[in-house]
């Protein structure tokens, strides 16, 4: 039994020290002002904090009007660091594309096309982007194509300079962004 015991502590004091030794996590200065601290570990690489408003909302925005996300949506992103600030944005597109152009004033359908096409990439929304313009009312055809433009010129430069996995699903995002923007085209100038 004593030495069942010494096995476990020794393997417990073994993987504590492998854990701690291969830690990513850098030392925080507490003296160091928060806006200096470097970019957390969990962040590194863009994940979103699951403290985030977008995570609570996610789950019954059904119970939200278009008005009230979007005033979710800048609370949220008001006081977002920049590190996962695309992929939040992202993770709240997802709630609010659809809802705003099918619900949403003109107003909010112009804020939200201009929140994506400064976003650094849009690599998960392709259509839902297009459908947003496509039902904006206010933008001359002129302007809608120069968005348009703009947006796939963008996430075509991103999706070319990606590191991807296997080459195949590079080649599927490039191909899901041609099909959104030839539909988005296609959509135009039945408005006609």
């Amino acid at each position: 039994m004593k030495k069942m015991f010494i096995f476990i502590g020794c393997a417990a004091l073994t993987a504590t020290a492998v854990i701690v030794g291969c830690s990513d996590e850098k030392e925080v200065n507490l003296a160091e002002p928060a806006s200096r601290v470097a970019v957390s570990a969990e962040n590194a690489k863009g994940e979103v904090p699951r403290d985030r408003l977008i995570y609570s909302v996610l789950t019954k925005s059904a119970e939200y009007s278009v008005s009230e996300l979007e005033a979710e949506y800048r609370k949220d992103i008001g006081s977002a660091r920049p590190d996962y600030m695309t992929n939040l944005k992202n993770m709240w597109m997802i709630i609010i594309n659809p809802r705003v152009y099918n619900e949403g004033t003109e107003e909010q359908k112009l804020f939200f096309i201009n929140e994506q096409l400064a976003l650094e990439d849009n690599l998960a929304h392709f259509a839902g982007f297009y459908n947003l313009l496509i039902s904006s009312k206010t933008l001359e055809p002129a302007e809608k194509e120069r968005i348009a433009n703009e947006f796939y010129d963008k996430n075509h430069k991103v999706i070319a300079e990606a590191q991807w996995p296997d080459a195949k699903d590079g080649k599927k995002k490039e191909s899901e962004l041609a099909y959104a923007k030839r539909t988005y085209h296609m959509l135009l100038k039945t408005q006609k």
